[in-house]
């Protein structure tokens, strides 16, 4: 028999104010547990939409086959670095810049900077804080982790971990692409890690001392490098570091 007397009336208004209560309580409570467990995930959301709609796509990647250097060519050293070249590649007479050094043949040129300590560029991007393990690897080997990564990769079920690598790869890891590149190649050997950037207009080898901190890279202009990948990739198999004290 239901109760209609003031007194009942009062404490039912106070039952269904108790109820309400305990359950603003206990959606605040879930909202802060789901907030913590997924706030790296909503603020790349966020972010995401700031850095614009295009995607980001990953590049295919793939071993760089055994490729043997021709007996013909010729040894050049810039600095610590040593390669070899096909002999009809000359060092231009023209050097606009100190810092450059160009070779050309008749369709193409070969341009380079003098090697380089990458410690500064490695250091900007404070990796440890990241993914620690990433704190260790070359430049060439972070350039890989970066193009293998496709903006539709994100997932809710992500860990923080994994959502702040997803983050770096699609944010910070706009500095390290290279525009256009259409194909990877990976030649990482006991003494240097390197890879190959292929586009349409040119080819870039990205190489790094294993182990130091040695670096440069050697972009290959026109559309020698798409007729003749297999000179990309001699050259690539010809790179040493040569001086035992360089870093």
């Amino acid at each position: 028999m239901t109760d209609n007397s003031p007194t009942g009336n009062r404490q039912f208004r106070k039952t269904r104010r108790s109820s309400w209560r305990w359950a603003v309580i206990a959606a605040f409570v879930l909202l802060t547990v789901l907030a913590i467990r997924y706030w790296p995930h909503i603020f790349w959301k966020i972010a995401e939409r700031r850095l614009g709609p295009e995607p980001v796509n990953a590049v295919p990647t793939t071993e760089m086959p055994p490729t043997a250097v021709p007996a013909d060519w010729k040894t050049h050293r810039i600095d610590e670095l040593e390669f070899r070249l096909p002999p009809d590649f000359s060092l231009s007479e023209k050097q606009p810049n100190p810092k450059l050094v160009i070779f050309d043949i008749v369709v193409a040129s070969l341009i380079m900077p003098k090697p380089s300590d990458v410690s500064e560029i490695l250091a900007m991007f404070q990796l440890d804080k990241i993914r620690p393990e990433a704190s260790r690897w070359t430049l060439p080997r972070l350039r890989l982790e970066v193009y293998r990564t496709d903006s539709t990769d994100f997932r809710w079920s992500m860990t923080s971990g994994e959502v702040r690598w997803h983050a770096f790869c699609m944010s910070a890891g706009r500095l390290i692409r290279l525009n256009h590149v259409g194909q990877i190649e990976t030649n990482f050997r006991e003494d240097i890690e390197a890879v190959i950037e292929y586009s349409d207009s040119d080819a870039t080898i990205d190489w790094q001392r294993t182990g130091g901190t040695t670096w440069g890279y050697m972009t290959f202009t026109g559309d020698f490098p798409v007729k003749h990948p297999d000179v990309v990739r001699a050259v690539c198999a010809s790179l040493r570091v040569v001086d035992d004290d360089v870093k």
